[in-house]
């Protein structure tokens, strides 16, 4: 009997699985939730950039989500939004986006990295401390969509005024199924670590 019933859930929850698969990808349920879940853009000229981190591949190569995060940045840079641009993420990663920085027109006085934060809120806390210590109170936030309402809070509890740029690899629109996969797993993603930084007392 409890064989039975076991083999019964399974299946049931495969079903399941299945239905959320095709409603996602073939649907645009998805679009509408992540229009809803979009954070308001307020884009106000500041005194800094901070280009959170996405990640590098082993060889110091920059992944996508960080190069697209670091152009995103350099354009901001480099069309008088704020005077110092500062980059975050593993040594490589930061050392690959200083460098890349700096051949599309970023001085290394207007550079600063930050290398020993592991997660949003250590980011928050060094790249916070960092920026006190020049007396900077305002900044460009730089990272995706998803991510930005979380990442804002977090800084501003630096106490820095926070204006939120998204740099996203795809558009919440798109009608590809495994866009759309990927855009349910990424607000999935973030419910879970806004849940688990509430639990922490972080936000």
């Amino acid at each position: 009997m409890r064989t039975d019933l076991f083999g019964r859930a399974t299946r049931t929850i495969g079903v399941v699985v299945v239905l959320v698969v095709i409603v996602v990808a073939f649907t645009p349920l998805v679009n509408v939730a992540a229009r809803w879940t979009r954070p308001p853009l307020r884009v106000e000229k500041s005194e800094a950039i901070v280009v959170l981190g996405a990640g590098a591949n082993p060889d110091g190569t920059l992944n996508p989500a960080s190069l697209v995060r670091l152009i995103h940045g350099v354009v901001l840079y480099r069309t008088g939004w704020a005077p110092l641009l500062v980059v975050a993420g593993t040594p490589a990663e930061t050392q690959s986006r200083a460098r890349l920085a700096y051949a599309l027109g970023v001085p290394p006085a207007a550079l600063v990295g930050e290398t020993s934060a592991h997660t949003t809120g250590d980011e928050a806390r060094r790249i916070g401390a960092i920026l006190r210590a020049r007396g900077v109170k305002t900044i460009l936030l730089v990272t995706n969509t998803r991510h930005l309402v979380r990442a804002t809070q977090l800084f501003q509890h630096q106490g820095l005024v926070v204006s939120g740029v998204p740099a996203d690899l795809s558009s919440e629109s798109s009608t590809q199924p495994e866009v759309r996969l990927e855009l349910l797993r990424s607000i999935v993603q973030e419910m879970l670590a806004r849940l688990y930084y509430r639990m922490t007392g972080a936000l």
